[in-house]
């Protein structure tokens, strides 16, 4: 559901970084072009020292607060718990509320604590779905089983789309798309968040509230690879006000980075080079910022995630280049003939 920059435009500004280079710079996200067979393995983390290393990668990884304290202020104890905030929640037992100051996770970590069963990370993908099965909540859902998380899914949208591009596209209500998020982010209780296709304005706002504060990988899906506009001028500008400054970390292709204005906010992503030769590269972005939310959800760096993504993606680009489903660009392979977790050897 992604669209691509040409072959042409795949280096990034200056050809100074590596492939799937991170470039953590709160200030001035660098610019990153198209991923359309290309990820590889070398990450770099751009700064002048270790300290200056350690304080951009912290600047990147922690959970935004401002977003709780302004529901605080409200007094808004309900919609602070399902945001997941950081602090978690605002009263403490003595309150009579029973959560005493709860994070994003704590299920799993509490039943390894008493000797259970230790529950696999919960990542839930908020995203449009792809007919062909390349993109969208298909490619997530399939890079989430394949990197040992567990995957949820909150639609938002239906579209009808193949290899060739994208035919119809369905809203759904927003009703139903807060009734998802709501039981998932009850009952689950997610690490980490990873977005899609949003489709509208009010749902980018929403996804903003409900999930600042745990980990948060944002894919600003604005254009198929086709071509075809996902994103209005109203959802772009949702985009920079409410999501961005309250993601961990943001994945656009270089026109999606171009048309968001280059905000000040979370780290961006920068790919270049390491081309594998294919067409089949149709669902390489939503599968990339999937790998990344995962291995994040397992507790890797963002330097590390980014890394282990990078090296799956093009695994499973090496593993369907020579694929010939469909009449257009192929999927990227969402299929395993052994167990792979994206470890860099």
């Amino acid at each position: 559901m992604r669209g691509r920059a040409p072959a042409g435009r795949r280096r990034a500004a200056g050809g100074r970084h590596p492939v799937g280079a991170l470039v953590p710079r709160p200030g001035r996200p660098a610019p990153r072009g198209g991923r359309r067979g290309l990820v590889g393995h070398a990450v770099a983390v751009r700064g002048d020292g270790e300290q200056a290393r350690l304080r951009a990668a912290a600047a990147c990884l922690c959970l935004r607060r401002a977003p709780a304290a302004r529901l605080r202020a409200r007094g808004d104890h309900a919609r602070e718990r399902r945001s997941g905030a950081a602090i978690g929640c605002l009263r403490g037992r003595r309150d009579g509320c029973g959560h005493a100051g709860r994070r994003p996770g704590h299920r799993g970590r509490r039943a390894a604590a008493r000797g259970g069963p230790v529950n696999p990370p919960v990542v839930v993908t908020i995203a449009g779905t792809d007919s062909g099965g390349a993109a969208g909540i298909a490619a997530d859902l399939a890079t989430f089983a394949a990197l040992g998380v567990h995957g949820a899914c909150v639609v938002t949208a239906v579209t009808a789309q193949d290899t060739t591009g994208v035919h119809a596209v369905h809203p759904v209500p927003y009703d139903v798309v807060v009734a998802q998020l709501d039981a998932v982010l009850d009952d689950l209780d997610p690490v980490a968040v990873k977005t899609g296709m949003l489709g509208t304005p009010e749902v980018v706002r929403l996804v903003a509230e409900r999930c600042a504060g745990r980990l948060l990988v944002v894919d600003p899906v604005m254009v198929a690879t086709s071509g075809a506009v996902l994103a209005s001028e109203a959802v772009v500008a949702a985009y920079r006000e409410h999501l961005l400054p309250v993601a961990t970390v943001a994945t656009p292709n270089e026109e999606e980075h171009a048309s968001l204005g280059r905000p000040d906010g979370p780290g961006v992503i920068v790919t270049r080079g390491g081309d594998v030769p294919t067409t089949n590269d149709h669902g390489t972005g939503c599968t990339y910022s999937a790998a990344l939310a995962a291995h994040l959800a397992h507790g890797a760096s963002l330097t590390t995630a980014a890394d282990r993504a990078a090296a799956y993606v093009t695994q499973q680009l090496v593993a369907g280049k020579d694929w010939t489903l469909g009449r257009g660009r192929g999927p990227v392979a969402h299929v395993h003939t052994t167990p792979h977790r994206g470890e860099i050897a």
